[in-house]
Order: C-alpha cells, then structure tokens, then sequence
C-alpha cells in the first residue's frame, strides 16, 4: 500500500478524500491525481481533475478527487508513482501528497476479478 493513498483495483471507481487544516478555504481551488510508471515520464498513465465544489462531501477544509471506474478499468495492473496537486485561485500550484522526500512512493492497481455481464 502507497504511504499516502490507498491503493484499488482496475474498474473501480476510485475516490480520495484530502483534508485540509480547518480555516483553510478551499474555494476555486483544482486538484489532480497523476499515475505515472516513472517520476517525470511525463507520459500519464492516468491523470484526473476536480474543481473544488463538484462531488458530494466537498465542504469547508474537505474535498474529494475522483476517478471513475471507466478511468481506473484502462490502467494496467501495477505499482505507479503517484502525485496529487493542487492549484489556488491566485495560481500557486502546490504538491499534496507525497511529500518531496518519499516521491518514489507508489500506489498499485489490483487486477480486474470479474467481468460485468
């Protein structure tokens, strides 16, 4: 399991809770999640994107980043590199997680066990 992410399977809809310390105001504010197979391939294995205010749970210091099952169900099996990011309405962009000290850290998708119908 990744230090910072739980890890999931390939055709589940995958989604992330980050909390940020209270006051913070999360308005405007874009997060993303990047998979990559190396840092800094810049080839995403898949990248996803939530405007703060677009899932059900999105309040005060909390939001979610979602990817749907249809995302998660085209990434093969395997351990990625990981990074979720943030970008504040005055255009800071920020690394949540991991931290710079652990960015080898990965995250793995589980195969598919079964097939719909």
């Amino acid at each position: 399991m990744a230090l910072y992410l739980p890890n999931f399977r390939q055709g589940d809809t995958y989604r992330i809770k980050l909390t940020y310390p209270v006051g913070t105001v999360l308005t405007g504010y874009t997060h993303w999640l990047t998979l990559e197979d190396e840092a800094g391939s810049n080839s995403p294995v898949m990248q996803v994107q939530s405007t703060f205010g677009s899932h059900t749970g999105d309040a005060a210091n909390i939001c979610y980043l979602e990817a749907s099952a249809t995302q998660t169900d085209s990434v093969a099996s395997g351990k990625y590199i990981y990074a979720v990011k943030a970008k504040a309405p005055n255009g800071d962009e920020f690394t949540v997680v991991p931290p710079p000290d652990e960015y080898r850290d990965r995250v793995f998708v589980a195969p598919k066990v079964t097939v719909e119908s």
